[in-house]
């Protein structure tokens, strides 16, 4: 099934599927274990850059491995893929896990979370080179920006708190003597 997927990859013109915001409410509605594998399906055949995706489903499928299993199979997943196909495989992962975010309250996010929403290295620049993956990346994180304004926060200061920069009134009040 594998290359005949990969057969039909490069069949499929790009401009053809659904618009980014109908393939984000539809990948939501995916379980968190096979929406990685389900994203290279999807967007796979539609992006710019042709991937081998036999390759990328591989590795999709073996990132949702126990440690102790993928130790064991050893030296048979250390040739698994390209760089590029890697790095696809590991920019869906960080999309999925920030569509998983967006399913609960900002309430419930960490620093960590709320820093990864403004970190351009983090997801932005990995999916700025591919026009699709730019549109997917801008409707999650509309959606994460969403949350945050729900739990009552500020996305400008948590913006500038992720990027490590002080508002004024932080300043004065480390300005006062105590």
């Amino acid at each position: 099934m594998l290359n005949r997927l990969w057969i039909w990859a490069g069949r499929v013109p790009k401009a053809e599927g659904p618009a980014a915001s109908d393939l984000v409410k539809g990948l939501m509605l995916v379980d968190e274990r096979s929406r990685v594998a389900v994203m290279v399906l999807a967007l796979g055949p539609r992006l710019r850059e042709r991937l081998d995706l036999a390759e990328c489903l591989r590795l999709a499928v073996v990132g949702d491995l126990a440690p102790e299993a993928a130790e064991r199979l050893g030296d048979a997943l250390s040739e698994l893929a390209g760089e590029r196909e890697a790095r696809l495989v590991e920019t869906l992962r960080r999309l999925s896990g920030q569509m998983e975010l967006n399913r609960v309250s900002a309430y419930r996010w960490s620093a960590e979370d709320r820093r990864r929403l403004f970190d351009a290295d983090y997801l932005a620049r990995r999916c700025a080179g591919d026009p699709l993956l730019a549109q997917l990346h801008d409707a999650v994180w509309s959606q994460g920006v969403e949350r945050l304004r729900r739990a009552g926060e500020n996305p400008a200061r948590v913006a500038l708190d992720a990027m490590g920069y002080r508002t004024a009134d932080d300043a004065e009040a480390a300005c006062r003597p105590r």
